[in-house]
């Protein structure tokens, strides 16, 4: 619904947050936080946003189950996030071995305009620079994607703030 965002919104400005890598196995970044959403205190806000992405995964891929939802936010100053991927070869491993061919994913959804993220088109091994696109996800829009696609953050001149949320498979830890 339409007045979910602008509470979303509100939430994300109150909220504690902590530091993000930048690197991969590096140091947080300065100028990149989250705050991780608790299963059993998610707001009225968050239960509504969870509910509206169960029907679209079902509607897109009907295994995956949203699962452990972020706010996100960048500020400005920071360098783009160096590129990765949001799940290990392993994890992929172990939810194929429950969901053959299965891949989790990722979803993210903006709370204000101009969310970006750098996406490697069709890179899941290894990244190609000539791929690289940027994706502008509108305000109260989601971009959903494979878990193995290799993308970033980028950097901001205004703080953003956004929701990260992993799609992973019923019964798979």
């Amino acid at each position: 619904p339409a007045h979910v965002a602008p509470k979303l919104l509100a939430e994300a400005k109150t909220r504690t947050y902590n530091g993000v890598f930048n690197r991969v196995g590096g140091g947080d970044d300065e100028y990149r936080w989250q705050s991780r959403v608790a299963d059993k205190a998610m707001s009225d806000s968050v239960l509504a946003l969870k509910t509206g992405l169960q029907v679209l995964v079902g509607m897109i891929h009907p295994g995956w189950v949203p699962n452990t939802f972020s706010f996100m936010r960048s500020d400005p100053g920071g360098i783009d996030q160096e590129p990765h991927q949001d799940y290990t070869t392993s994890d992929i491993e172990r939810f194929q071995a429950e969901h053959p061919g299965g891949v989790p994913g990722s979803m993210i959804f903006a709370l204000q305009a101009g969310t970006r993220l750098r996406v490697f088109e069709g890179c899941f091994d290894a990244r190609d620079e000539n791929k690289a696109t940027i994706v502008t996800v509108p305000t109260e829009f989601c971009v959903l994607f494979r878990g193995d696609l290799i993308h970033s953050g980028v950097a901001y001149e205004e703080t953003n703030y956004r929701i990260h949320c992993y799609l992973t498979y019923e019964g798979v830890q």
